[in-house]
């Protein structure tokens, strides 16, 4: 009986382009060339269809650490024939893929296989304990490799262990790789000291120019190892990088502050972080995770504040000495600010922390370890936009609650609040949130604004683990629902099962 190694080579060529298509697919934001807008026409008229171009196709990237079962790795090691065919195929090699844990040696020579195409590059590392030596030594053979390549490069992403096996951004940032659509520098272990790596920015010579047009560039996520060593392409850099119009998100993880030293710049301060951070024209949004400060930051008079140009803001688990000079040095907030895993210090914003959409997630309260945090209302307290959301804090109680209707000088806490939600909080009650309720909605008791307005409680919904309502409760809402409208469902978290489901009939109030 015939195996499959004796199949003719067309047959065996005709099955691999089989799974490469099935490995394909439409970009997530295709161009809808089947629509004409040349009319001046509201609606677009529908043209003939044109034909797409095979390069415009990306990969299926749902499964990429698993490298080893995606096609063309799952059929590369079978036999050296069919290894052969692969390789005569440049559109097989468009996604490249390591996994550190293995010797790259093998597949190295896959960046020349991909001939003059764009490539999109994946190393990542599926043990834990990898040697330090190791890793560093393979993720270097393979940055050797890529170097030539990074002008064809659509997504470049190491996600390893130590940071130390990490390029430096310099080497992309000093190549013309305008297809570059995406650069994610990451690590679990941050095995480098807090003075500029020498040995990392090597990049930048005497000869070397950097670039600044990356107009593709739509998420840049570096440790902040990495994005500090971005001073090295010059302190204005970043006010000159040109990236995707208003769609750049920039993710910055994992780095300790230190403190500044008069006469002495060590690269790695809380201001120069600042100086790179805020000239970046048009983000989308900017994501902090893990940063801390090496020092307690004194209050000293500022020698100069920050505007952030972007509509969204993101902390997670970053420190309390960090949030509390970043918001005092910060002038005005974005659109949105969320705040995950934080504990938050008292704050003394330059400016109140006017942003519409504030959401709170696993914000700690009083525990054995931090018996006095006030994190709740060291926030509501500066916060002065219209919707708050809240996520998985067992410390939204009861007690919050009631500290939300008591005014002081006429004034409730987050006096501009119109719109609250909360999820999986299971330890307030439907008797103080029907307080909440009922105090905010009141007209009468909310002082009105400069204007003679008055900002009162207009929506409020309940999801996932809470108390569950009884019918006074349902009843209350709904006689009340002309002021405020309610959504309350309970669900089981352990199932997903949804126990109890209400809502108030929509009614429009009377101006």
């Amino acid at each position: 009986m015939a195996s499959l190694r004796d199949l003719p080579v067309e047959l065996l060529s005709l099955v691999f382009g089989f799974i490469y298509s099935s490995s394909r697919k439409l970009p997530r934001h295709p161009e809808l060339s089947y629509l004409s807008s040349d009319s001046d026409e509201e609606e677009p008229t529908p043209r003939r269809p044109q034909p797409i171009d095979p390069e415009d196709m990306i990969w299926d990237r749902s499964d990429e650490d698993c490298y080893a079962s995606l096609f063309p790795y799952n059929v590369t090691w079978v036999c050296k024939m069919w290894r052969d065919i692969l390789i005569c195929v440049p559109a097989y090699w468009s996604r490249i893929i390591f996994d550190v844990a293995d010797d790259p040696s093998p597949m190295l020579d896959a960046f020349l296989w991909s001939k003059a195409l764009r490539i999109s590059v994946f190393v990542f590392s599926s043990v834990d304990d990898a040697p330090e030596d190791e890793e560093n030594c393979r993720t270097n053979s393979i940055i050797s490799s890529l170097r030539p390549h990074i002008e064809r490069c659509t997504s470049i992403v190491f996600d390893v262990q130590y940071a130390s096996s990490l390029p430096s951004p310099t080497m992309i940032f000093t190549r013309k790789a305008i297809r570059l659509e995406e650069l994610v520098l990451a690590c679990s272990v941050d095995d480098l000291s807090y003075d500029l790596d020498n040995r990392r920015t090597t990049e930048m010579t005497t000869t070397t120019t950097a670039e600044t047009n990356f107009p593709a560039l739509h998420k840049l996520s570096l440790t902040g190892h990495a994005f500090m060593e971005l001073q090295t392409l010059g302190r204005d850099w970043t006010s000159r990088l040109k990236a995707h119009p208003h769609c750049l998100a920039v993710y910055v993880s994992h780095f300790q502050f230190h403190k500044e030293r008069a006469g002495v710049d060590n690269g790695n301060t809380f201001t120069n972080f600042m100086d790179l951070l805020t000239p970046i024209h048009q983000i989308s949004s900017i994501c902090l995770k893990n940063l801390s400060m090496a020092y307690r930051p004194r209050r000293r008079k500022l020698e100069s504040r920050y505007n952030l140009n972007t509509s969204a803001l993101y902390f997670d688990d970053v420190s309390s000495d960090f949030l509390a000079e970043f918001f005092r040095v910060v002038e005005g907030m974005p659109e949105c600010v969320r705040l995950s895993h934080c504990s938050i210090p008292p704050i003394t914003p330059s400016r109140p922390l006017d942003c519409w959409f504030l959401v709170l997630e696993n914000i700690p309260g009083s525990t054995s370890s931090a018996i006095d945090d006030d994190s709740f209302y060291n926030i509501l307290s500066a916060w002065s936009g219209s919707e708050l959301t809240v996520l998985s804090c067992a410390s939204f109680d009861d007690e919050l609650l009631e500290w939300l209707v008591q005014q002081q000088d006429g004034d409730f806490p987050a006096d501009k609040l119109m719109t609250l939600g909360v999820r999986d909080c299971p330890n307030f009650t439907a008797d103080a949130m029907r307080r909440l309720v009922e105090m905010r909605s009141d007209k009468s008791k909310v002082k009105p604004d400069i204007v003679g307005g008055r900002t009162v409680l207009r929506e409020l919904w309940v999801d996932g683990e809470g108390p569950t309502l009884q019918d006074e409760h349902t009843e209350w809402f709904i006689k009340n629902a002309k002021k405020t409208t309610v959504r309350w469902q309970e669900v089981d978290n352990a199932d997903g099962t949804v126990i109890s489901t209400f809502s108030t009939p929509w009614i429009v109030d009377e101006l």
